[in-house]
């Protein structure tokens, strides 16, 4: 199929991951499943479409109406990102839309997620959202730490956490690398617990996903990023966040589903195998 790439969303204890595509202005749900080949492939790199305007009431997606180009930093046109209202970074504006208004005087959490290779990040979700915004996010360990009436008191608590030394964001690259190694589940668990105690919250709950990520059969095998150069194909053995791993020639590789977002692409069950690297083998 070729189709254009809107968006993607995790794993959850509730639902399967996905990519949603589009083609004119209908959508169809891919779903990513365990085991499932997976062949990607961009059909043209310059060109990036609006991935349209999204609800957040309903948490709906809606196509852009003229199917605007974009440029490569942006993942939606002025009329659409106009349509969706919603700032994640309100508290840095002085106007938000009455839609995003009316958003934030609703319940929300504050969390501490946390990556692995002491990366600790600090955030805020809408309350009735779940935990789907860390799920979208990757984040290996995570703490729920208080649950306010609204985003804004929300905020002033995450502002505090970064204060004392979070992030407040993680790079894609930071979390792929980190991936490059085999995750010791226990020992994460217990450097995060050690730093969750040194917050205001030390009797947070420590959860893990890092099973759920991987259709619960997680195994300490590194990831390495697919190459510029390669061809995007494997069978499908986790997705971490926005992060596709593919198995290919018996080696785990990755690759950032949100690279395609706004993007022409082919998708089909053709495998392609990679050449493994050599590996260099001491005598003694």
């Amino acid at each position: 199929m070729s189709d254009i790439l809107i968006t993607s969303r995790p794993i959850t204890p509730e639902s399967d991951a996905y990519i949603l595509l589009q083609q004119n202005n209908e959508y169809e749900k891919f779903l990513l499943k365990k085991d499932e080949p997976f062949h990607i492939e961009l059909l043209n790199k310059e060109e990036k479409f609006c991935t349209g305007w999204y609800d957040i009431k309903t948490s709906t997606n809606y196509p852009c109406e003229t199917h605007q180009l974009v440029q490569e930093r942006y993942s939606d046109c002025y009329i659409c990102r106009a349509k969706t209202g919603f700032n994640p970074a309100f508290y840095n504006t002085a106007e938000i839309s009455a839609t995003q208004e009316e958003f934030n005087k609703q319940p929300h959490s504050v969390y501490i997620a946390y990556f692995g290779d002491d990366v600790f990040k600090a955030g805020i979700t809408a309350t009735k959202r779940g935990l789907k915004r860390l799920y979208e996010q990757g984040a290996l360990f995570h703490a729920i730490v208080a649950n306010v009436p609204n985003a804004n008191e929300a905020r002033k608590l995450e502002a505090r956490l970064i204060r004392n030394g979070l992030k407040e964001s993680v790079l894609k690259s930071t979390k792929s690398g980190i991936l490059k190694h085999s995750i010791n589940k226990e020992k994460e668990r217990a450097k995060f617990q050690e730093f969750v105690k040194t917050t205001d919250y030390p009797e947070a709950e420590i959860k893990s996903d890092i099973d759920l990520y991987f259709f619960d059969s997680y195994k300490e095998e590194p990831i390495k990023p697919f190459s510029e150069e390669t061809t995007r194909s494997g069978i499908i053995k986790g997705i971490v966040g926005r992060y596709l791993i593919l198995e290919n020639n018996e080696r785990l590789y990755g690759l950032w589903l949100s690279d395609y977002f706004g993007k022409k692409v082919t998708i089909n069950d053709k495998i392609t195998e990679l050449e493994r690297d050599l590996q260099q083998v001491s005598l003694f």
